[in-house]
């Protein structure tokens, strides 16, 4: 990371004033002097004060401190740092509001990410707390390639694959050790989470979804194009239970996964988020108290091809790493697919402070001959300034040629690369780690290190690293220090295998009546069990459960019914533990949740929604999208004058055919009149004859158990612009037009719309301006076209006038958006014409809204 240290002058009152130096990169450096004072720059900060994780580990070791107290040491000295030291920061960006637009702090490195005006940014660098000031996208990551090979897809029924036996996995699972209550934090591109062979291994069953999905792309659970995340999670522990087709080294593990992994290059994220990625991995349920969330190994797939760029062989990269490692957990990491050139290991995989916290892996053939390296496989050494084993990468070697594993959401494939040889020692770690509890995960992989087959030329090289992982080979080393913990030790393994009430994902009623499935997986008969329940946070309740449960059977429990206290998105969570005084092994299972959304009532009519300034998955409007690809959003439109933002799908860049996407209504309380109506603007346009999209619109007066179909209409009937128009977005009011249905039959009910479409990868749809109202046309609606405004100069650079024409003044105001639909400014509106004062907005695109006692009207206006 090239540094420059710069003379910081402030101008006041004319004069030049120096007043410190302060450590900034060269692009920054660049940018604050081609930047106003009034421009925002995007920036991390690094502290000056930073836990050394590496010292800390020693002592940690030193004391034979146990995983449990290893862990909470580390969070709590790298938090409580973090809260001390960034707190005279914070109170700054808080007495400067007007000038910062936002600021995330950090703790498993002590820093912080702040877009704040230049004059901030130049002050913060004259505080003696910061180190070090670089730009926020300073350094990104992708997916390590993969190749799709030509090996059969045919499932292995009853059978593993054959890389799971080259590292001898199969002489663990003889012995009882299959991976069985043990956690992977899978950092990815996503998962499609009920594919059969991962389904039963999803933490999301039995923990809230929130310590099993650390959304970055997505709020919920889904993969991307060419399911990466899928098919790595598959091989570190898939098994479909229905077929015993194995293709995943330690098949009763469960999983937690991160989705900041992107396939399009345009998409990839600066550092920063993949740090907050890493952090979830110390405290995922938010609990400094607790451990047991923390997952045993963190499975990375991903990286860059950059060869050279040593800025990183040193600093808060390095310390992140160091403090996963004194935390006790193996970071397992792909070697990259760069070929065979010395040097081609990529970065942040290059990075060595210790022989194992990048443990970095290269991909073998193990179905040919001698195991042969993957041409592929990227070599090292390291380009860090390090000597002996710490310059030699990778550290180890395993299959990543030919790999059958799970893809989409129930299919599987044949890929290569070396992001097929990383889950297999993530795999391996997790094996070990049900025999060996009490290892950290740097002990886990030095066993991996120091036990792999030597191939290749003797000895550690850059090519093989020090061979081939065999899994059986750690076990014997580690038992050489610890004492292996019997896979059948425990007696007891009470599960709650399903939720069998309630059922139904969208409810109209608060009261929950839970049912739920117990079943005995131990050995032992067991009596009793203390039941708790609770609906997301809300107060728990608990029920004492009696009975004679025989090993194998099962037993269905009703519980007293539960109150929900308000409505949207619910988790009903269910616990069954037994006595204190029995153990069991696994008690992941003893938990599990059902998710269900309760639907708001929406009271009085008219009902409408104009879709302006929000996003839809976090509105009263429920989105499903049952392929988790392409669905239902937001996005600018023009064309109607009294809006600018609209709902819509693009279902010209949607992958596949015949998909169906679902925007549900909260629920509407209908009059018994005998005029009801919904009407509501659409949009679209079609690219081709045979390639033509449909929209529907249904209504349920049973709380969605049902749906009437009451509107459809598709290709040139559905067409609002006749002009072919590919990535079509409607930019005038003829591009637009309104559609009425009647639903009088629906009179005296509550009621929920549903607005579906089907895909056939035709063009976008856009969808507007819905209302539900009854007897003529409210005037709100008739009159909802209001005059446009005149506003000029436009662009502008400092200032803009607003004429606001023959509108009505009334209860009129207007306000300012950026195109996130922050505020900015909101002002009351008594005279014709106003003027906004532009100078403190960065250069761009903003959103002006008028709006009065009759409707809205928008501009988009620049600011140059």
């Amino acid at each position: 990371m090239k540094r420059t240290f710069i003379a910081l002058c402030l101008l006041v009152s004319g004069m030049l004033t120096f007043a410190q130096t302060a450590t900034l990169t060269n692009s920054l450096n660049d940018q604050l002097i081609a930047a106003s004072n009034k421009d925002y720059l995007k920036v991390n900060i690094v502290l000056a004060d930073q836990v050394d994780h590496i010292s800390l580990n020693q002592e940690l070791k030193d004391r034979h401190v146990s995983l449990d107290e290893r862990a909470k040491t580390v969070i709590r000295k790298s938090m409580q740092l973090a809260n001390n030291t960034q707190s005279g920061i914070i109170h700054f960006l808080n007495q400067n509001t007007n000038k910062v637009k936002s600021y995330q702090s950090l703790w498993v490195i002590n820093m912080m990410t702040i877009e704040a005006r230049k004059d901030i940014i130049l002050q913060l660098a004259f505080m003696p707390e910061i180190d070090y000031i670089e730009l926020y996208d300073h350094f990104t990551g992708k997916p390590i390639d993969i190749m799709e090979s030509k090996g059969t897809v045919t499932k292995a029924v009853g059978a593993a694959e054959p890389g799971l036996i080259s590292i001898n996995a199969h002489k663990l699972w003889a012995m009882g050790y299959t991976g069985k209550a043990r956690k992977l934090y899978n950092i990815d591109t996503g998962v499609w989470k009920d594919h059969p062979a991962l389904t039963d291994n999803w933490l999301g069953n039995y923990q809230p979804l929130s310590q099993a999905w650390n959304g970055i792309d997505s709020p919920i659970p889904v993969d991307k194009n060419g399911s990466h995340g899928t098919h790595t999670a598959g091989t570190v522990l898939g098994l479909d239970p229905l077929t015993s087709d194995t293709i995943g080294v330690a098949f009763n593990a469960y999983f937690m996964v991160a989705d900041p992994i992107v396939t399009n290059l345009n998409d990839i994220k600066p550092l920063p988020e993949y740090i907050d990625v890493f952090q979830f991995a110390l405290n995922p349920d938010g609990d400094t108290n607790t451990t047991n969330d923390i997952p045993d190994v963190i499975n990375n797939s991903w990286g860059i091809a950059e060869h050279l760029d040593t800025s990183i062989c040193a600093g808060y990269v390095t310390q992140m790493f160091d403090a996963i490692e004194a935390a006790g957990i193996a970071n397992v990491f792909s070697a990259g697919n760069e070929g065979s050139n010395d040097t081609t290991i990529g970065k942040p995989q290059y990075v060595s402070t210790g022989l194992v916290n990048t443990f970095t892996v290269g991909a073998l053939n193990a179905q040919s001959a001698g195991n042969p390296i993957a041409g592929f496989s990227s070599r090292g050494p390291t380009v860090c300034p390090v000597t002996g084993s710490l310059s030699i990468k990778p550290e180890v070697a395993a299959p990543g040629v030919n790999v059958r594993s799970s893809v989409d959401q129930n299919n599987y494939a044949n890929y290569q690369g070396t992001s097929m040889a990383g889950p297999h020692a993530s795999g391996a770690v997790l094996l070990l780690k049900e025999a060996f509890p009490n290892a950290t995960g740097e002990e886990i992989l030095l066993a991996l290190y120091y036990s792999a087959v030597d191939l290749g030329i003797p000895g550690e090289d850059n090519t093989y690293g020090m061979g081939m992982i065999d899994v059986k080979a750690a076990f014997d080393s580690l038992a050489l220090t610890y004492t292996p913990a019997p896979p059948t030790q425990f007696k007891y393994d009470l599960t709650i295998s399903k939720i069998l009430s309630p059922t139904e994902t969208i409810r109209c009623d608060n009261m929950i009546s839970p049912k739920i499935l117990l079943k005995n997986l131990g050995d032992s008969t067991i009596t009793s069990a203390n039941i708790t329940y609770r609906l997301n946070n809300e107060p728990t309740q608990s029920f004492a459960w009696s009975g004679n449960l025989v090993s194998g059977d099962t037993t269905s429990v009703n519980l007293p019914s539960i109150t929900a206290q308000s409505t949207g998105d619910y988790e009903l969570i269910v616990k069954a533990d037994i006595d204190t005084a029995k153990t069991e092994c696994d008690y992941i299972n003893n938990q599990r949740v059902f998710r269900f959304n309760i639907r708001d009532l929406h009271t009085t009519l008219p009902y409408k929604e104009d879709f302006e300034l929000m996003r839809i998955d976090s509105s009263e409007w429920l989105i499903l999208n049952p392929d988790g690809i392409t669905t239902w959003d937001t996005a600018m439109t023009a064309g109607l004058p009294w809006g600018a933002h609209s709902a819509t799908v693009q279902m010209y860049d949607y992958t596949g055919s015949g998909q169906l996407d679902d925007l549900i209504s909260t629920r509407i309380s209908l009059p018994n009149d005998d005029s009801l109506f919904v009407r509501f603007d659409l949009a679209y346009n079609m690219i081709h004859q045979v390639i033509a999209d449909t929209l529907m619109v249904y209504i349920s007066s049973d709380c969605g158990n049902n749906f009437d179909l009451i509107y459809k209409v598709g290709g040139d009937s559905l067409e609002t612009q006749d002009t072919i128009s590919p990535q079509f977005v409607p930019a005038f009011f003829h591009e637009w037009r309104t559609e009425h249905i009647d639903i009088t039959a629906y009179a005296n009910n509550d009621v929920i719309l549903k607005f579906e479409t089907y895909n056939k990868s035709g063009n976008n749809i856009y969808l507007d301006n819905i209302w539900v109202y009854e007897g003529i046309e409210p005037l709100t609606v008739q009159e909802h076209h209001l005059e446009q405004l005149s506003i000029f100069p436009n662009p502008a650079t400092n200032q803009l006038t607003i004429n606001t024409g023959n509108n009505n003044l009334e209860n009129a105001s207007i306000a300012l958006y950026d195109l996130m639909g922050k505020q900015l400014l909101s002002r009351v509106v008594t005279q014709q014409q106003q003027t906004i004062d532009l100078s403190t907005l960065s250069h761009g695109v903003y959103l002006l809204k008028f709006m009065n006692n009759k409707g809205s009207v928008a501009h988009k206006i620049i600011k140059q």
